[in-house]
């Protein structure tokens, strides 16, 4: 698995896409007029994504899984691309678990110039370049409108009024233009856009991907390595965790007909890999597929285990990230 970067037409792009996306951030680059205007004057959009992962597509995975495996590599890259000042992070609606949004606002490295309490989950916040990794992993999920500015002169300023809607488009304009850098995340927390005036080759140089890509690397190999040794200290790894897992999915599906609940748990499952490895915890990633009426659904189930001396698993907590519907 890599990030990797290329030129998006703009057509393509979720910033013009994306019709539900309200910030004034996003709405300047609806009118195609403005877009011929900046192209003119350079400005490109590009991905930058992950490459495919262990045999399914990285966009199917859930955004939570991808925050706390890949984010940081993320924040890497993009703080080679803004090496000399801090970031503006502009969250207009961010649907995620509470303790994401807890956490964020909680830590020391965030400083809070606005912001919605929950449910709403909205704010502007600046945070130190060194201190991006550590808070990345946490605007990532089901993110509708996320957007990292460089904290240049009067961009706090104009980043607040947007988000208190004080401002109307057609004044942000300017202020987009000149902009050495933009960075939004859409809908699919897998994938971001950068608006910049420079080449993707330029651009794939400045971010250093290629020795961020060995640093993913070798973390990918140092999570595979623990889930190996997990597996030889827990020779029934998957037999119990998996055992437990479907339980917890039929107590989930009580609303449920019989016939599906039976359906949810004798699909295809998958131990995908080992997310984290802490204090001797790990938090393993399950796969569920099943298929109903011409319909593929997959299911998400983040698990944390420890292993006991016995050669068991302990599971003890089980947490729903989502399913797809192909």
């Amino acid at each position: 698995m890599q990030l990797e970067l290329r030129m998006t037409p703009w057509e393509e792009s979720w910033l013009v896409r994306d019709s539900w996306a309200a910030s004034a951030l996003a709405r300047c680059w609806r009118s195609k007029a403005f877009r011929e205007r900046t192209q003119a004057r350079g400005v490109q959009v590009h991905t930058i994504h992950l490459g495919q992962i262990a045999g399914f597509h990285a966009e199917s995975l859930p955004p939570e899984f991808v925050g706390a495996l890949a984010a940081p590599f993320y924040a890497r890259a993009l703080n080679y691309l803004n090496p000399t000042h801090d970031w503006l992070i502009v969250v207009q609606s961010l649907m995620t678990l509470p303790v994401y949004w807890n956490t964020l606002t909680r830590m020391r490295s965030v400083k809070i110039l606005e912001i919605k309490p929950p449910p709403s989950n909205q704010g502007v916040f600046e945070v130190a370049r060194r201190a991006l990794p550590c808070v990345m992993p946490y605007l990532w999920g089901d993110g509708t409108e996320i957007f990292l500015l460089p904290n240049i002169s009067g961009a706090a300023a104009m980043a607040c009024q947007v988000f208190r809607r004080a401002v109307h488009v057609p004044a942000v304009r300017p202020f987009v233009q000149e902009l050495p850098l933009l960075v939004a995340i859409f809908r699919d927390a897998t994938i971001v856009e950068i608006v910049s005036r420079q080449p993707t080759e330029v651009l794939r140089e400045q971010m250093r991907l290629d020795a961020v890509n060995r640093a993913l690397t070798r973390h990918l190999q140092a999570q595979e390595a623990h889930l190996d040794a997990l597996r030889h200290a827990c020779p029934q790894l998957e037999q119990q965790v998996f055992a437990q897992a479907d339980a917890f999915w039929l107590h989930k599906a009580k609303a449920l007909s019989r016939k599906r609940r039976i359906a949810t748990v004798q699909g295809q499952r998958v131990l995908v890999n080992s997310c984290l490895y802490r204090k001797g915890k790990y938090d393993l990633l399950l796969r569920y597929e099943s298929s109903d009426e011409g319909s593929r659904t997959v299911k998400w189930l983040l698990v944390r285990v420890r292993p006991e001396a016995d050669g068991s698993v302990q599971v003890y907590r089980f947490r729903w990230l989502g399913s797809w519907v192909y």
